[in-house]
């Protein structure tokens, strides 16, 4: 049953980012398990507003947050000006889990980047994992695409000699995602702060740029922790890549695997099946 509602936004403090916007969705009671979501890489937390409305309705502690580069965080921190590791953004949610729930196991809903600090978190902290539920999680460089700022990179670096390949790659880099920025924004009617997020986007793409992620790692998570929601539409990872990352997750913390009819922006598009598929994996 819904326990009080609510919507409060409030800060945390942490070591990296210095602080981190966040939302209760309920009051928090420390006896219930919490649901952490955690956004995708063009996302803030306000993306989640309808898949929230449905699981506020369940007996679980709920927030969102703005990770360092997105959101309402960065916009209440510096302008990042370097790229923003999933190594900080794990010590980041740590130390907002700690403050708002304490030592106890959570359950970690992530979306494409968010899917990937979910895994890099569980990796680090097993014991304060009770599920990582992977929605259309990112696993791996987007080959069309650094393609495409390959070839871009290279007839630059050919007429600008002075610029060094790797410079010339984070000033396509960071034209695309200014570009992903805008028309996210111009939907939404509101182009407020756009050169912080342009900036912070980039930063968080820098940062996974050359990611790996190795699903074996998660050998440390508890039996059955972990499930995972693909998109048949995706726009950038096949559904058999997904299954072939799947397929390396150790069978012993594996729990279901399911395929949605949906896009990639699996909150947007289908809030309500997202929220159920939730509510099942839960249960």
């Amino acid at each position: 049953m819904n326990h009080n509602s609510i919507e409060t936004e409030s800060v945390c403090s942490t070591d990296y980012s210095k602080k981190i916007i966040f939302k209760r969705h309920n009051s928090i009671k420390k006896e219930l398990p919490s649901i952490i979501l955690l956004n995708g890489l063009l996302y803030d937390q306000n993306r989640w507003g309808e898949t929230c409305k449905y699981l506020s309705e369940l007996s679980y502690n709920l927030l969102t947050f703005d990770f360092y580069g997105q959101g309402r965080t960065v916009e209440n921190n510096d302008i990042p000006t370097q790229p923003i590791s999933l190594d900080n953004q794990v010590e980041d949610l740590y130390q907002l889990i700690i403050q708002e729930v304490g030592n106890k196991p959570v359950i970690l809903v992530g979306l494409s980047y968010g899917g990937a600090v979910a895994q890099k978190f569980g990796v680090k902290y097993p014991n304060l994992i009770k599920k990582i539920l992977l929605v259309a999680p990112y696993i791996q460089p987007i080959n069309k695409l650094e393609s495409i700022i390959e070839q871009q990179s290279y007839w630059t670096n050919l007429f600008v000699p002075y610029m060094s390949f790797s410079d010339c790659f984070d000033f396509h880099l960071k034209n695309l995602m200014g570009i992903e920025v805008f028309k996210d924004k111009l939907e939404k009617g509101n182009l407020d702060n756009i050169h912080v997020h342009n900036e912070g986007t980039f930063r968080l793409a820098q940062g996974i740029k050359h990611l790996h992620i190795n699903p074996s790692d998660l050998k440390k998570l508890s039996k059955k922790s972990v499930s995972m929601l693909i998109p048949k539409y995706d726009e950038y990872t096949s559904v058999l890549d997904y299954l072939a990352f799947w397929n390396k997750i150790p069978s012993t913390v594996k729990s279901n695997v399911e395929i949605l009819p949906t896009v990639h922006r699996v909150p947007d598009a289908q809030p309500k099946g997202l929220a159920k598929w939730i509510e099942k994996e839960l249960a």
